[in-house]
């Protein structure tokens, strides 16, 4: 029998309860019912199951490796989220239809079946999230697209605003961006600050488009927030997917925008071949503005990036966030320059 409560999931398998927290992101709903019966069913508790971030790097490596150890015809319980559903839904539209999406307060019994539930727990620690092999081959199986060269770009991850001139499009070229000075306003999605004061972030991408030109790179800029600033609306899926998948770098500050590097080529022909990777994150001089050294690398590392990271300013806030500009200028040419990896 599962159980799931308001403030807390538990799965009793043999009378063994497994808990997991996320009381934040789930809301009472009156008590309900479901019997399964005949059927083998895995569950999957989730962590953070309503974080577009934690989702992606957290729960669906669990979720995709579930999949390769269950058979073909086993039932799945995942959290009932709108997120989880349609990344679920994008990823593998069969996939999708063999999950029940179970409520907070719902009762499931399952009759005449088996039941299997996962313990994200031991995939978590300090190297990171140990089964990115198995989403990666999840997606590559589903999502094998590759786009020509000449369709390669540069994503610049910004979690203010970026009015395009057309006023249409989310992702907006470097001819479109026409950027507005002024206080920083988050992007629609945005929750936790740790936005690039704007006077500063037109420096930044100054920097990049020079070095860009320094190095002799044909890819076009984009810049990219995750949501549509004319409607304030997430983006679709599928244009998240297209506008990573396209990338042959990323560049900007840590937050969830950053973890759809997932949709990256999961399986590069070479290491030349891998994207590139340059976060923001805190450092021991600004360690107020999150946890320190707190970035993508410690638990994504299992993908295929080249990674690069740069610290904040001791003057950043938890809000408002800058960057030293020649450590970012070392930084792109580090990424973009010459690799001598038997240099002493």
């Amino acid at each position: 029998m599962a159980i799931i409560r308001p403030s807390y999931v538990s799965f009793f398998s043999n009378g063994t309860p497994t808990t997991s927290a996320h009381e934040q992101y789930v809301a009472a709903r009156s008590p309900q019912s479901t019997i399964l019966a005949g059927v083998d069913v895995v569950a999957h508790t989730g962590f953070f199951p309503n974080n577009f971030g934690h989702i992606l790097h957290d729960n669906l490596p669990v979720v995709a490796w579930l999949k390769y150890v269950a058979h073909d015809e086993a039932t799945f319980l995942l959290p009932d989220h709108d997120k989880f559903r349609e990344l679920v839904r994008f990823i593998d539209p069969e996939f999708f239809r063999r999950v029940h999406w179970y409520h907070p307060n719902e009762v499931i019994t399952v009759r005449d079946g088996t039941l299997t539930v996962s313990d994200h727990w031991p995939f978590l620690g300090p190297y990171g999230n140990t089964l990115w092999r198995y989403l990666r081959s999840w997606i590559g199986e589903n999502h094998p697209e590759r786009y020509p060269e000449d369709e390669r770009t540069v994503v610049f991850y910004t979690r203010g605003p970026v009015p395009p001139e057309n006023g249409a499009a989310a992702a907006a070229t470097d001819e479109e961006w026409n950027l507005d000075i002024g206080p920083p306003r988050p992007s629609a999605e945005t929750r936790h600050g740790r936005l690039l004061d704007l006077n500063h972030q037109s420096d930044v991408v100054a920097s990049v488009r020079a070095a860009m030109e320094r190095h002799g790179r044909k890819e076009t800029l984009v810049f990219f927030t995750g949501s549509d600033e004319t409607t304030g609306k997430i983006l679709p899926f599928r244009e998240q997917f297209d506008t990573f998948r396209r990338a042959s770098a990323v560049i900007g500050p840590h937050g969830s925008g950053l973890a759809n590097v997932i949709w990256t080529d999961p399986f590069p022909p070479g290491c030349g071949d891998r994207v590139k990777m340059l976060e923001f994150i805190p450092g021991s001089d600004s360690a107020h503005v999150q946890k320190l050294y707190n970035g993508y690398y410690w638990n994504m590392r299992g993908m295929p990036l080249e990674w690069h990271q740069i610290t904040y300013t001791p003057d950043s806030t938890q809000e408002v966030t800058r960057v030293r500009l020649p450590d970012l200028e070392k930084a792109l040419d580090d990424m973009w320059g010459p690799k001598d990896l038997l240099a002493s």
